[in-house]
């Protein structure tokens, strides 16, 4: 089996060794669309332990999802969850029951001021889900999103 990197070859260990601490993993819809769809996420098969793993978070407005992704379809499916905005998962039934359909979970978040993911709300959101810590991958701008002190 290859194994897909989530990162450059070089850092791979130490990323497995972040993703072994963390409670979830948190991209955005551009970072889900530079990914080779069928293979998001993959990890290393032989050593791949699902109870080890942080859950996978996609902030992504349900009107871009698309049902072909790896992510939506492999068997750690249901161990995603999806966060789009409030407005979007009432108008789109359709694209709510095909997540439900795959057990993967999904979380309504508020829009800021900008119109864009409110991420303070999220991280509130999370933090009453009892997630303590985020990776954030590799993304500049959510980064930024969500540090504004930095």
């Amino acid at each position: 089996m290859k194994i897909q990197f989530i990162s450059p070859e070089s850092t791979y260990s130490e990323v497995q060794e972040l993703r072994a601490h963390t409670d979830c993993v948190l991209i955005d819809q551009k970072k889900l669309n530079q990914k080779d769809q069928s293979d998001s996420f993959q990890v290393d098969d032989e050593n791949f332990d699902i109870k080890k793993q942080p859950l996978r978070l996609i902030a992504i407005s349900l009107h871009d999802l698309k049902p072909h992704w790896g992510v939506f379809n492999d068997r750690f499916k249901r161990n995603t969850m999806v966060i789009s905005f409030d407005d979007e998962i009432q108008d789109n039934p359709r694209i709510v029951r095909f997540l439900e359909e795959r057990g993967v979970a999904l979380l309504m978040c508020k829009r800021n001021k900008k119109g864009l993911l409110d991420y303070e709300g999220l991280l509130r959101s999370l933090t009453s889900l009892k997630f303590s810590s985020i990776l954030v991958e590799d993304n500049i701008d959510l980064i930024e999103e969500l540090t504004p002190w930095a």
